[in-house]
């Protein structure tokens, strides 16, 4: 991940928190995605792999997937 991305995902992810705080959604991604991980994440599969980092409702709480791949 380059130096700068981190923190960006970490902005976002802080963002998608209050966003899911007042319009609660089931799912979403940060960073760009191909149609594969699309499809992966519309199946709420969240990879054990992950370029990306992935958003899902889980019991009324957002849960955060950060990426895990270098």
């Amino acid at each position: 991940m380059i130096a700068w991305e981190s923190e960006v995902h970490a902005w976002l992810t802080d963002l998608a928190n209050h966003v899911f705080a007042y319009a609660p959604f089931e799912r979403g991604a940060i960073g760009p995605m191909s149609a594969y991980e699309v499809d992966e994440l519309s199946r709420k599969f969240i990879p054990s792999r992950r370029w990306h980092t992935y958003l899902l409702a889980q019991h009324g709480t957002l849960a955060v997937y950060p990426p895990n791949r270098d």
